[in-house]
């Protein structure tokens, strides 16, 4: 069954008795015996990070293709006994973290948080702040000289960039603004993001590039702990994420 919930007063039909103005509509399937391999299939693909796709509609309850993203949670209705829903489980937004820091570690522990697959890295071994670090999925030490070939292009992953100082993040962003992704956002002061833009501009990268830059990162809500900076980047990063 395919339930109507419409959140306003003065609808005539499918009232839900609350007033905040939205709407919604709940799939409502029983489950029996005959339902168990499905649902083992879908807790093991999830157990396993895989993602799957789970597609409803007035006749059945089963997994099968991927989505696209233009189809990832739509509600397709020909007419209202005849409708279809596909939707993407599994797959976390994926964010890349340039900098295990007191900043990469207050930042992980908020993008977990948030739903999203979390990959630390740094160039530091031993470094404290990551190895407390217990909210990154994965953690790596890498090579900051080589970090465009370890981060390659993919307009899904957000790429955030808190190391260490100016030289370690003009060294990144160098490598990675030529790259396309759903987020680039880059720590510092201002004087020092000045300083990596125009010599940027002088060694020949273009506006545009320069463009792709988020920086100074973050919503500008006047942060000054770690903490409070991680949630000005984490709330750029949904604004990304979920623009239209």
């Amino acid at each position: 069954m395919l339930k109507r919930q419409i959140h306003r007063a003065d609808e005539p039909v499918d009232r839900s008795g609350m007033i905040c103005s939205g709407e919604q509509s709940v799939a409502f399937f029983p489950l029996g015996k005959d339902q168990l391999k499905l649902v083992r299939e879908i807790t093991h693909s999830l157990q396993k990070d895989r993602t799957i796709g789970l597609l409803l509609s007035n006749e059945s309850i089963r997994t099968g293709d991927l989505p696209q993203a233009k189809d990832d949670k739509v509600l397709h209705k020909e007419i209202p006994e005849h409708w279809h829903y596909r939707e993407r489980l599994g797959s976390a937004p994926r964010i890349i973290i340039l900098g295990a820091g007191h900043v990469g570690l207050a930042l992980s522990r908020t993008m977990n948080q948030l739903g999203f697959h979390v990959h630390l890295m740094d160039d530091r071994v031993g470094l404290n702040t990551k190895e407390v670090n217990t909210w990154a999925h994965e953690s790596s030490v890498v090579d900051y000289e080589q970090i465009g070939d370890v981060i390659a292009a993919d307009p899904e992953l957000y790429v955030v960039l808190v190391s260490f100082g100016y030289r370690t993040d003009d060294l990144l962003v160098r490598q990675l603004v030529r790259q396309r992704f759903k987020y680039l956002g880059m720590m510092g002061s201002a004087e020092k993001i000045k300083k990596i833009l125009v010599d940027m501009r002088k060694d020949g990268f273009s506006e545009e590039e320069l463009g792709r830059i988020r920086t100074p990162i973050g919503l500008p809500i006047n942060s000054k702990t770690p903490e409070e900076i991680a949630v000005s980047i984490a709330a750029e990063v949904i604004s990304v994420k979920n623009r239209a």
